[in-house]
């Protein structure tokens, strides 16, 4: 049956085989819960007691203005700053535009790359507020996605992990072990170390965004035909698009991942 042909209630609890792994023999699946108001609460109360802190691209461009004016002479914070917002309105286009063309590549000048890797590694090693801000957004990067499976994942088979509930949920040691036995399978097999867990992030998130009206509207399988399921790669949440530029820092070119 085709995918789309499939419909899917909220209310279902769904089996998914990350599609990465979904032809390799005694692959792991997992149960995806029915996400619910009290899971939701569950997940943003594990946030807020893991202290996670995200800043975006306008919370780091507002502190790099305001550093790069305090830090620097008035000329060379105008040169800089003039540099760095044509380059943030050449981001921002691209990202626009990878709505349409989500395999557009992100083109800009490679001396300008460079000059704006220079202001960045010169800015990062001044200010401690971006450093901050930057170890934040590292922390988030790491976390998220662990704090993701820990709320939508309600349990899982085929892995050399134990599964570990705590109020009904798995902990955080837990999902971390699912994440490091993901990765011990595709090592064992010569697959793409990390394939299965992005998947599964992807997975999480549908699940977690998933209501009533654009379920039944939705191309994902039925929880009886897990094999049906098949994804195209899509980002990691926790990655900026800006990553794909060669840049030494992150701090005043975009948000860190």
């Amino acid at each position: 049956m085709p995918q789309a042909d499939i419909p899917v209630e909220a209310s279902d609890e769904l089996v998914f085989t990350p599609p990465s792994l979904a032809r390799i023999e005694g692959a792991p699946s997992f149960t995806l819960r029915a996400f619910t108001h009290r899971d939701h609460r569950h997940h943003r109360r594990l946030m807020r007691e893991a202290g996670l802190v995200r800043h975006t691209d306008e919370d780091i461009r507002a502190v790099t203005r305001a550093e790069l004016e305090r830090l620097w002479s008035a000329d060379d914070y105008a040169a800089g700053i003039a540099r760095l917002d044509v380059y943030w309105t050449a981001l921002d286009d691209w990202n626009l535009a990878r709505k349409d063309e989500p395999e557009l590549t992100f083109d800009y000048d490679s001396d300008e790359l460079a000059a704006i890797d220079g202001l960045s590694d010169n800015l990062f090693r001044a200010s401690e507020t971006l450093r901050r801000m930057v170890a934040d957004n590292a922390d988030a990067g790491d976390l998220s996605p662990v704090l993701l499976v820990a709320a939508v994942v309600k349990d899982f088979a085929g892995l050399a992990a134990k599964r570990q509930i705590e109020g009904g949920y798995l902990t955080l040691e837990c999902a971390y072990k699912v994440r490091d036995a993901l990765a011990k399978f595709e090592n064992e097999r010569e697959l793409t170390t990390g394939a299965a867990w992005l998947d599964l992030m992807v997975a999480c998130v549908r699940r977690m965004n998933l209501d009533a009206d654009t379920a039944k509207n939705s191309g994902s399988p039925s929880p009886s035909e897990p094999d049906q399921q098949s994804s195209s790669k899509e980002q990691d949440p926790g990655q900026s698009p800006a990553a794909t530029a060669k840049r030494s820092r992150s701090t005043v070119t975009s948000s860190a991942a």
